[in-house]
Order: C-alpha cells, then structure tokens, then sequence
C-alpha cells in the first residue's frame, strides 16, 4: 500500500445521548486509490460495513 497517495481526516466524534450514556464512536475518512485483490471480501465489505461501529451508521464505505 503507497501511504504517500492517502488523505486521512479526522472526523468529530459520534456520542449517544440516550440509551447508551457515555458511547463514543471515533470516525475517520480515508480517501486514496485501491487496487481490489479479493472481490469477495470487498463486496462483503461494501454490503456490510467495517468495524465494530457499524450498528451506529460508521464503517460505511463509499466508493467512486
């Protein structure tokens, strides 16, 4: 992977006010090239999501 050809981004942190007092989900946006070497897992990775905070609407991934 070329480090040199990735933007990184911090976003704000997610914080729950209800249910789950004190939940606090750290996001981040990673934009680059990829070069895809197993379909599979990618579209896996496309239909569900990344991470443990899924649930929370984070790991989504967007792909142009």
């Amino acid at each position: 992977m070329d480090t040199e050809r990735l933007a990184l981004r911090m976003l704000p942190k997610v914080s729950s006010s209800t249910s789950r007092k004190g939940l606090r989900i750290g996001r981040a946006e990673i934009k680059g090239t990829l070069t895809v070497t197993d379909p599979k897992t990618f579209v896996t990775a496309l239909t569900r999501g990344i991470g443990h905070a899924r649930a929370y609407s984070c790991g989504l991934l967007v792909v142009r």
